[in-house]
Order: C-alpha cells, then sequence, then structure tokens
C-alpha cells in the first residue's frame, strides 16, 4: 500500500475543441474528468498497474465530493480529511489533436490551523501500514512550510518520499525525508543554478544537494531526456523513449507512479527508473493525464535504458 498525501487536490476538466474558435466563441466538448494534483494522479495510474493505492489530502464543497467520487471510482483508497472550503477547480481546453492547449485553475482553499492538524493526524495513522508514504503538490494558499517539516516527521524513517516545490520543498527537506523527487528547474531553486545549464550541471547539482539536505535518494526529472538518479552511492541515468507526445501534464506524476510500481515489485533502482520512464512516457501519449494502458507501460519498459555514470561526470 502506497499512500499519497495532495494537500491542494482538484478536480480536472479536459475539453476538446470541436471546430477552430469563431470570433469569441468556440464550440467544444468534455474529453476527461479525473482527479488532479500530484499525488491523486499518481494514485490513478498506481492502481491501473496494479498496486494498492490511499489518496490522503482536503475534500470540501461540491468539488470536494467530487473529488472523492473520482478517485473511487479510478480504485483508488480515500482518506480525505473534510474541511470548510471547496477545493479548487483545474480547467484546460485543447485543440482537437490535443497539442495546442490554455489552462485555467484556481489557487485552491484555505485551510485552517485545525483542518491541517488533522490531517497531519491521518499522516501519522496511514504511515504505519504504508511501504511509502509521498507527499506532493503545491500546498494550498496560506500553508505554514513548516507542515511539510512536520508532515515529513509524521512518517517512519526511509518511508518518506517528496515531491513537491518552492518553500514547500525546503520545508519538507528540512524534515529529512529519504527520497526526493523533482524537475531540473526545482533542482535549480534549492541554490543550484547549474541544474538549467546541462545535464553535467544536474549531476554536479545532485551531488551537493546529497550532501546538504541529508537526503539519500534523489530522483531528477529532465523532460524528452528521462531522468538521474543518486542513490546509494551511484548516479544512473535513465533515457527518455520516443513517444507521439500529446500532453505533459501529469507526466511527472506517471513518472512517479512508475517508480513506485517497480519498488512494488521489488526491483532496483534500474528497474524503477524503467518503469518510471516508461509510465511517463505512456501519460504523454494521452490527450488527458488518464491512467496509461498497463500493457503500454510494460511495452514502453521494454525499450528504456538505464546506464551508471561517474559520479563527477561531464555528460
Amino acid at each position: 500500500m502506497f499512500s499519497l498525501v495532495t494537500p491542494n487536490g482538484s478536480v480536472d476538466l479536459t475539453f476538446r475543441q470541436l471546430e477552430p474558435p469563431a470570433e469569441r466563441e468556440a464550440q467544444v466538448e468534455l474529453y476527461a474528468e479525473t482527479a488532479g494534483g500530484k499525488g491523486h494522479n499518481a494514485a490513478r495510474t498506481l492502481f491501473a498497474l496494479g498496486d494498492r493505492a490511499r489518496a490522503l489530502g482536503f475534500a470540501g464543497g461540491w468539488v470536494g465530493n467530487r473529488l472523492t467520487e473520482l478517485l473511487s471510482r479510478d480504485g483508488v483508497e480515500t482518506r480525505l480529511t473534510p474541511i470548510a472550503g471547496c477545493n479548487r477547480l483545474f480547467v484546460t481546453v485543447a485543440d482537437s489533436h490535443g497539442r495546442r492547449r490554455v489552462s485555467y485553475h484556481l489557487a485552491g482553499p484555505h485551510v485552517s490551523h485545525s483542518e491541517l492538524g488533522a490531517l497531519l493526524e491521518e499522516i501519522r495513522r496511514c504511515a504505519h501500514d504504508s511501504e511509502a508514504v509521498v507527499l506532493g503538490g503545491a500546498p494550498p494558499p496560506g500553508m505554514d512550510p513548516s507542515w511539510l517539516t512536520d508532515a515529513v516527521r509524521a512518517v517512519p524513517e526511509g518511508r518518506c518520499i517528496v515531491d513537491t516545490s518552492g518553500h514547500a520543498l525546503r520545508g519538507a527537506l528540512a524534515g529529512r525525508p529519504a527520497t526526493v523527487k523533482v524537475n531540473r528547474a526545482e533542482l535549480a531553486s534549492l541554490g543550484y543554478p547549474q541544474a538549467r545549464e546541462s545535464l553535467g550541471g544536474v549531476a554536479r547539482a545532485i551531488v551537493a544537494a546529497s550532501a546538504r539536505f541529508e537526503v539519500a535518494e534523489w530522483w531528477i526529472t529532465l523532460g524528452r531526456h528521462g531522468a538521474l538518479v543518486s542513490t546509494g552511492g551511484r548516479l544512473l541515468r535513465a533515457r527518455g523513449v520516443k513517444v507521439s507526445m500529446r500532453n505533459t501534464s501529469g507526466a511527472g506524476d506517471g513518472f512517479l507512479a512508475g517508480m513506485l510500481h517497480g519498488r512494488a515489485r521489488g526491483e532496483d533502482a534500474e528497474g524503477q527508473a524503467r518503469w518510471a520512464i516508461a509510465a511517463s512516457a505512456a501519460v504523454c501519449e494521452q490527450m488527458a493525464p488518464l491512467a496509461p494502458s498497463p500493457a503500454r507501460v510494460a511495452e514502453l519498459y521494454d525499450e528504456v535504458v538505464v546506464e551508471a555514470l561517474p559520479r563527477r561526470t561531464p555528460l
């Protein structure tokens, strides 16, 4: 069982244009309605791959009710904490091919100190029977980053995975999680601008960040270039695979789900990286962040190349 915490969950609506816009109007149809937010996206894909997933976070208002329904529809166990506010909507309008898109989203509800405390207690309860607890996504407005510090510390040592950004990432790092999964821009924001410049810069940033934050395992996504993984004193590069890209929304969440799927199967870091790249690529082939076909993920898994690199590789 994996528990995935999404403090600012949403209902995501993806609309497809039926014809080119005429002046100020365009005819569209609803293509997909999904539970949104990093952990919720990943949980949906995990269940599709055959793993047990539990969603934690907040649910309030009519959007929160629908969010709970959508998670249950997708086979995800829900342990959402009730709040007085209403969850946010995330709306995307794409062209008929799904390649050109515009997204609109609300900031999300403010949550009270008592509501944050209730979610923290739920994390503590769920952590004991979870193989891993993932803290993911942007926090709701007004959340103090120190809450993420407490949330990491609420999870038994070695089981917490962090996938967030900005002040929330810094707050989570203060709690010393076992694993951090971010993209290169998020790594650069920690004070390593070289991560934006080259793959070699990413590798050097990982080495520096590992020592500074005392995090044992880093997973850095690189878009079409794949990912770099630092674990157990080793540096691995998982190369991306070529697919027909229709949508990158949810790609990182597919990556996270694939990584966790590999862990559930007892695979080593190389195997986990292959599942991560494969699941991410399969999500990108779809017009919306729907759960990919397990058969397609397995097919792409066979195409992923993972290689060991020197710790000070020039790349």
